[in-house]
């Protein structure tokens, strides 16, 4: 005969056992935020496309991925740094009218 376990609503339970989780990585940072130097190359690298587009005088292209950079930049916790730094470069584009 074979000897089948007990089935999962048995009386017989484990005792609990108590586990601490650690929410950090061994950099102290949170597992479940994106990285901040990614975000950083993320936005960075948008943006540098929306100047190719926008060297390009496809205008449209360079707006979206401009705005994308910048959308971006809300996720990088420095202060607004690297926002307002790329809204200055944004803000100095000449548009051409559409």
């Amino acid at each position: 005969m074979l000897n089948t376990p007990p089935p999962s609503s048995s009386p017989l339970k484990q005792p609990a056992i108590e586990v601490e989780v650690n929410t950090t990585n061994i950099d102290g940072q949170n597992p479940d935020r994106y990285p901040p130097v990614e975000l950083e190359w993320l936005a960075t690298t948008a943006f540098n496309l929306a100047v190719d587009y926008y060297v390009q005088e496809n205008d449209g292209k360079a707006k979206t991925w401009a705005e994308k950079a910048l959308s971006l930049t809300e996720w990088v916790e420095d202060g607004g740094g690297l926002k307002g730094s790329l809204m200055e470069k944004y803000s100095a584009l000449v548009w051409s009218k559409e």
